[in-house]
């Protein structure tokens, strides 16, 4: 069961809420204090805390040193709530990872809902890794062949559902036993009419019917290679056709909670292309 320490100076302030936490089986430890919750995770492990900007007897800055050595340690989200302007401008300038920021909400659903989206990335993210590697090996061994053009890729990162994917999108589907989601490749237009001029051995200058099947083919080989290296590991794919988007400044959609792990690959001469990865068991 997953297990919340909840730091709250209020004796009751958040006990609806901690209701609500219980009907969705996570576990809560709560204590009214940073100094208590730190005795707390000196001898015990949490997957997520929750705590006010200023507790009893500490500053915002006392209690996000208290924390941060955990949180960094452990990667174990931080969701820290309450406080004004100063104290939200103070967390845009720490770079902790998992830190979220809420204001003060009582009503249960709505903060159960936000601590759910914010523990969503752990729970997959050993399923997500798995996939990296193969589709991000698959992705420069197929555009390199291809066009000819060196591949360099980024640090993945969790894309924001909002974020703007490209111009034109290959998306196709992964279904197995034990988990289901999709792939995707995107590039901005002129980044894609130079691959697609390279690829079919013809200059284009506008994305057409004819050059728009090249992105399927793209997103089909990659899939294809990433699930032969997963096969290995016992991962066993049903096949599928990929669907082609071609919209300007559209965001995939993966039709799922989660969300998808974007790799931004920079093309010698060729601009950008974006691989999205969306699995979930």
């Amino acid at each position: 069961m997953t297990k919340v320490l909840l730091v709250d100076k209020f004796a009751t302030g958040l006990t609806p809420v901690e209701q609500a936490l219980d009907a969705a089986e996570l576990r809560v430890v709560r204590t009214s204090s940073a100094r208590e919750a730190l005795l707390k995770l000196g001898k015990e492990r949490f997957d997520l805390i929750i705590s006010e900007i200023a507790t009893s007897g500490a500053s915002r800055i006392e209690v996000y040193k208290a924390f941060s050595s955990y949180v960094k340690a452990s990667a174990c989200p931080l969701v820290l709530f309450g406080g004004g302007p100063e104290d939200f401008q103070f967390l845009l300038e720490q770079e902790l990872p998992r830190l979220h920021h809420l204001q003060k909400v009582l009503d249960p659903d709505t903060l159960a809902a936000a601590i759910k989206t914010v523990l969503a990335p752990r729970k997959n993210a050993a399923l997500n890794v798995e996939f990296i590697n193969p589709v991000l090996q698959a992705t420069m061994t197929t555009i390199t062949t291809m066009t000819e053009l060196a591949v360099t890729p980024g640090k993945p990162y969790m894309k924001k559902h909002s974020d703007v994917s490209g111009d034109i999108s290959g998306v196709v589907a992964v279904a197995s036993e034990g988990f289901k989601g999709s792939i995707s490749i995107s590039f901005c237009k002129a980044s894609f009419l130079r691959v697609a001029s390279r690829i079919l051995k013809t200059e284009f200058t506008e994305i057409t019917d004819e050059n728009r099947d090249a992105i399927a083919e793209l997103i089909n080989i990659i899939f294809g290679q990433a699930r032969n290296l997963l096969s290995s590991k016992g991962h066993h794919f049903e096949p599928a056709l990929p669907s082609i988007i071609s919209d300007p400044g559209h965001s995939v959609d993966h039709r799922s909670e989660h969300p998808p792990i974007a790799i931004d690959f920079a093309m010698a001469d060729a601009g950008n292309l974006r691989i999205e990865i969306c699995v979930a068991s």
